[in-house]
């Protein structure tokens, strides 16, 4: 979150990944799974919001946190699929 802080500050873009929950929800996350970073087998999009910020990210802000502050920045938004 700080890097990101740190590039609106400055006046540069950024690039995250954002998923949705199984309940529609967008969720700041770049694997398609939990596997690698919080030891659960389950895509994101297989979670409901309530899903994902139960899962043990060792410290990982939550999808709020970068959208708000993506929201004071925005310079452009864009998407793709996995």
């Amino acid at each position: 979150m700080k890097a990101f802080q740190r590039a609106i500050d400055k006046g540069f873009g950024m690039e995250m990944d954002v998923q949705l929950s199984s309940d529609g929800y967008p969720v700041v996350f770049h694997d398609s799974t939990l596997t690698r970073m919080c030891g659960v087998d389950k895509r994101v999009n297989e979670l409901t919001l309530k899903g994902t910020e139960g899962a043990d990210t060792g410290g990982y802000p939550g999808t709020d946190s970068y959208l708000s502050g993506i929201s004071r920045s925005r310079k452009g938004t864009g998407s793709s699929d996995y």
